[in-house]
């Protein structure tokens, strides 16, 4: 049997989807979302400064890691920070506050997150060996896309690419109505501060250097 152009097209989108829902669906179940969530709400503004950002991040993409069981493994390379070791699949974490929900827990119109640095001017949507999938996370949600789900809505701007992603394009992984409430004072060690946390690792390495004669 013969395909017609928008056939292909129509064929590739919906093989396209039923893969991101079945992505989706495994992360729902091989991730401790309430234990990812309690830790994005630790870290509340901690880390918001632009010096801070990649602390953040790290941090995040490293819960994905630990809060999988070793199953979405942190890589840190370049346009992908999680593996899927099973699925053999690649993924880049973005998150962003209240992003893809409000703080009353409805839909955002659009999300809108940036996918590319770069270092001088960007002039195509082109990015170079792209991750497989785009997971956003945000206080109590996270949702998914594949990257070519993605591509209709990158859009340049002066230092990179962006996406426009609307709401229901997205794939939800857990959406705020499943996630119970999260009380911070009531969790264990829940007033740590991980910057003065870091400062006291940072001088404790330093002092561990023998001092000259």
């Amino acid at each position: 049997m013969l395909y017609t152009t928008y056939q292909t097209k129509m064929r590739f989108l919906i093989v396209n989807s039923l893969r991101t829902h079945f992505i989706a669906k495994r992360y729902r179940e091989i991730i401790d979302w309430q234990r990812f969530f309690v830790a994005v709400n630790q870290m509340g503004d901690q880390c918001n400064s632009r010096k801070d950002r990649f602390d953040k991040a790290d941090m995040f993409e490293q819960a994905i890691d630990m809060y999988s069981g070793g199953k979405l493994e942190w890589v840190d390379e370049i346009g992908r920070d999680n593996r899927d070791i099973e699925q053999e699949i690649d993924i880049e974490c973005k998150s962003q506050s209240y992003n893809m929900f409000t703080k009353r827990g409805k839909p955002c119109k659009t999300s809108t997150y940036k996918i590319k640095n770069s270092l001088g001017k960007q002039k195509t949507i082109t990015i170079e060996n792209p991750a497989d999938f785009y997971m956003f996370t945000q206080e109590n949600a996270s949702g998914i896309i594949s990257y070519n789900e993605m591509m209709p809505y990158l859009e340049v701007v002066g230092d990179g690419i962006i996406a426009k992603i609307p709401h229901e394009k997205i794939t939800y992984i857990i959406t705020p109505d499943e996630v119970s409430e999260i009380i911070i004072d009531a969790i264990p060690n829940a007033h740590l501060n991980y910057k003065n946390r870091k400062r006291q690792m940072q001088r404790e390495f330093l002092m561990a250097i023998p001092k000259s004669d």
